[in-house]
Parts: C-alpha cells; sequence; structure tokens
C-alpha cells in the first residue's frame, strides 16, 4: 500500500509522469526536473541516476500491487525510506514503522 501511495503523490506533485498507451499495458516515464529538485529537497540521492546505466523510472506492477515506482527511483526511495527509519524489514518484508507513517503522513502521503 506505502509503494502505491507513494506513486500517486509523486504523480500528484507532477515530479513523475507516465503515459499509457495500448490500452494501458505499456507506458512511456520520466522523472521530472520538479522531481528532481522536490526529492533531493525530500533527501533522496538523485544524483545516483545519471549515468548509472539504469532506467530512471518505471511503473512497476508485480506480486498482485497496483502501481508502483520502479527501476532506479524505486530502488533509491526504499532505500531513503529505510535510512528516515519509515520502513524496516520484518522476515523479509518490507513494514511501515510509526515514524514513517507520520512522516509520510507530513509529506502529504495520504495512507488512508
Amino acid at each position: 500500500m506505502v509503494a502505491e501511495k507513494l506513486f500517486q503523490r509523486l504523480l500528484e506533485l507532477g515530479w513523475v509522469e507516465a503515459v499509457w498507451h495500448d490500452g494501458g499495458r505499456t507506458s512511456d516515464e520520466r522523472i521530472t526536473p520538479a522531481g528532481l529538485e522536490g526529492l533531493a529537497g525530500w533527501g533522496v540521492d538523485v544524483g545516483l541516476l545519471a549515468g548509472s546505466g539504469r532506467k530512471p523510472v518505471a511503473v512497476c506492477l508485480e506480486r498482485q500491487m497496483h502501481e508502483h515506482v520502479g527501476a532506479h527511483l524505486g530502488a533509491l526511495l526504499r532505500i531513503w525510506l529505510e535510512q528516515q527509519g519509515w520502513i524496516e524489514r520484518d522476515d523479509g518484508d518490507l513494514r511501515l514503522t510509526d515514524e514513517g507513517r507520520r512522516g509520510l503522513n507530513a509529506l502529504g502521503v495520504n495512507l488512508n
């Protein structure tokens, strides 16, 4: 749920854009200049996106989940969330902490 809600927030802010094709089966995604600035303001190390050879961002659908951020930005967001103490590993799964719930709410991520 957190990944989907965070993706929705990035879309709302205009930090990530996704254009769907083929009836929603494929998409083109990009991180906007405002997104690079905003994510850096959150403390996400967006400098790692340049020249990495990885796709910067993708819409990911896996394991019955709804759309969420994948590719390099998805990995950077997961690392950032862990560094903030907002998510933690629990028997191999990721779990949102109480601090994470408060922090994401403060960023406008609607977790309800």
